[in-house]
């Protein structure tokens, strides 16, 4: 049975003119909800793409509409953009909190990041396998972490991701993209907390980065590298510090 009978549910997206994929995780998670019977209508609407947020009224049965911007953060978008959008509309509707204001947004990221880790170090560790196979190379004469790196860790040893062969997190640099824009102080917000947040796990780098704001998402591979330098450089000097 339906809960909201009489209830519309849009999920308000960016989208984008040059790739349609962009859009492609925001229609299969309104097709998931519509499938699950909460609201009488679930459909997804964009500002670069069609649906636009017009159209995606067009033929609703419902007699009222939430609105989800699928956004991180409470910025340009959402203050600016989808009030002006849905300022008038044929039924009563209502915009609310971004999807990234939920609490439960850094534990959906820290898994993400986790899972990335683990497919990235597999494909290191099986193609060196296959490299040590072509050279004739004995289990019995790979070194001690090469042997470990085969068998996956019981439980989280500290800084370690869980089934990643020993990957260290420390080993990692963690990079979120964001769009950003320099039109509204608070587009950022959001994206840098997380980084910060996620920065607690042990990360060598956790830093968040944009598309129109600094650090520029071009540049990451030379902010990363700044970055580490300058922790390595600190660690070092602390190091100096305690062993004097």
């Amino acid at each position: 049975m339906v809960k909201f009978e009489k209830t519309a549910l849009i999920l308000a997206g960016h989208g984008s003119t040059k790739n349609r994929d962009s859009s492609r995780h925001t229609r299969e998670t309104a097709r998931r909800l519509q499938r699950r019977g909460i609201f009488k209508e679930v459909r997804a609407g964009f500002w670069k793409e069609s649906p636009s947020f017009q159209e995606v009224f067009h033929g609703l049965e419902a007699k009222e509409a939430i609105v989800v911007p699928w956004f991180l953060t409470r910025g340009y978008f959402v203050e600016k953009v989808l009030a002006e959008q849905f300022k008038d509309t044929p039924i009563p509707t209502r915009i609310v909190d971004p999807i990234g204001a939920r609490p439960e947004i850094i534990d959906l990221v820290r898994a993400r990041a986790e899972r990335l880790a683990r497919a990235r170090f597999k494909f290191r560790f099986r193609f060196k396998r296959a490299i040590e196979g072509l050279l004739g190379i004995a289990k019995s004469d790979r070194s001690p972490c090469t042997q470990e790196a085969g068998r996956p860790l019981r439980g989280r040893p500290s800084g370690v991701f869980p089934g990643s062969f020993g990957f260290a997190v420390r080993e990692t640099s963690l990079l979120l993209a964001s769009h950003g824009t320099p039109l509204h102080k608070g587009s950022r917000v959001a994206a840098d907390g997380l980084a910060q947040e996620l920065g607690k796990d042990g990360y060598r780098v956790a830093r968040a980065m944009f598309l129109e704001e600094e650090p520029k998402i071009a540049q990451s591979s030379r902010h990363t590298r700044e970055t580490a330098k300058r922790q390595n450089n600190s660690n070092l000097r602390d190091g100096q510090k305690d062993h004097p």
